[in-house]
């Protein structure tokens, strides 16, 4: 048993030395990892935001979110 055990673990040494991830591989999950916390980090404070405003802990909220949307709806 020990002896099927090192052979195991010299092969998986063997294959863990043949294989290089690229820099396009590093360079891609680099930037979506990036893109997923920007996403999430968006997501929570906008629903954070939301949910303040709905509490009414946070009551000049609302008149940002008015005073933005006049602005979208003055460039459209």
């Amino acid at each position: 048993m020990r002896t099927y055990l090192k052979r195991i673990e010299h092969e998986l040494t063997d294959i863990r030395k043949g294989v290089k991830p690229s820099w396009k591989r590093l360079l891609l999950e680099g930037l979506l990892r990036a893109a997923g916390l920007v996403a999430g980090t968006v997501l929570t404070i906008a629903l954070l935001g939301w949910l303040l405003t709905i509490l009414g802990v946070i009551p000049g909220l609302e008149e940002v979110a008015d005073w933005l949307n006049q602005i979208l709806e003055a460039r459209t």
